[in-house]
C-alpha cells in the first residue's frame, strides 16, 4: 500500500508541473512586450527548469517524506 500511495504521489505531482508547466510557458510567450528570445518555448521552458523546478522538487520531497512517516505509524 505504501509503495502506491508514493507511486500515485508521483504522478499526481508530474501531472502537476506539467500543467504548471504549460501555464507558465503560454502566459510568458503571449506576453504583448515579449520579444525574441522571450517568445522561444525552449527559452521558457528552460527558465521554468531553472527557476520553479527546484522549488517543485522540494516540495515532493518534502510530501513524500511525510507520507513516509504517517504510513510507517501504521
Amino acid at each position: 500500500m505504501k509503495r502506491a500511495v508514493i507511486g500515485l504521489t508521483v504522478l499526481a505531482w508530474l501531472a502537476v508541473c506539467s500543467v504548471y508547466l504549460y501555464r507558465y510557458v503560454t502566459t510568458r510567450v503571449a506576453l504583448p512586450d515579449a520579444y525574441g528570445y522571450e517568445k522561444a518555448w525552449d527559452w521558457q521552458v528552460f527558465f521554468f527548469g531553472l527557476t520553479r523546478l527546484p522549488i517543485l522538487i522540494v516540495i515532493l520531497v518534502a510530501v513524500l517524506w511525510f507520507e513516509h512517516r504517517l504510513l510507517s505509524k501504521r
